[in-house]
């Protein structure tokens, strides 16, 4: 007889990679690389506030100012005492010179020589002074203004006008424009699964 062939049946399975190790979700925070706190580094009455939060600024721009009036009367008094003090040692290397001549020739002891010296060498150094007070004086006036240190974006904003404030108080807070980073917190028990190049996904809500 003849011989019929019969086909059998086949049954398939797919086979797929088994899956390793778990998911883990963690909460975090979106935030700047580079962010900065400012404050004015003299102490004042806030006179104007030219950004508002959230504003986008240039390095260099104006943040706020402070009314600068009593810093530039410190200035001019810096300045008058500095004139002075340049007048007195002029008088002082005058007297010396003369002094110093007439020693030479046995005229004066040498007491008034020595006198006349020291009030030089103290002129000398009341100009020094008065100098330095100057450069200070102008230092604090400059501070006055308080501009954006980078371009960026002010994520805090903690003054407004007519505002008294203290050297160092924190005034606004700025993060820089470009690249960010995510600041999150993993518990002790999942830290040793996590390695540098491990591949996450980042969902905002």
């Amino acid at each position: 007889p003849e011989v019929i062939e019969q086909i059998r049946a086949l049954k398939t399975i797919t086979v797929t990679e088994v899956a390793s190790g778990q998911v883990h979700k963690f909460s975090g925070v979106v935030q700047a690389t580079d962010t900065s706190s400012l404050s004015f580094e003299v102490s004042g009455n806030v006179k104007e506030v030219r950004v508002e939060l959230g504003g986008k600024v240039k390095r260099g721009q104006v943040l706020a100012v402070m009314d600068s009036q009593p810093y530039r009367l410190a200035v001019q008094a810096a300045e008058a005492s500095l004139s002075k003090d340049k007048a007195d040692m002029e008088k002082a290397r005058l007297e010396f010179t003369r002094q110093k001549t007439l020693f030479e020739q046995d005229w004066v002891s040498k007491a008034a020589y020595d006198q006349a010296l020291a009030s030089y060498k103290s002129a000398k150094s009341a100009v020094k002074y008065s100098t330095s007070q100057l450069n200070l004086s102008k230092r604090d006036l400059k501070k006055t203004v308080l501009k954006a240190p980078f371009d960026g974006t002010i994520a805090k904003r903690k003054v407004d006008p007519h505002v008294e404030v203290r050297t160092g108080q924190k005034l606004f807070e700025i993060n820089a424009s470009g690249a960010l980073e995510v600041a999150l917190e993993i518990p002790e028990t999942a830290i040793s699964r996590i390695a540098i190049g491990t591949p996450v996904l980042v969902t905002f809500h």
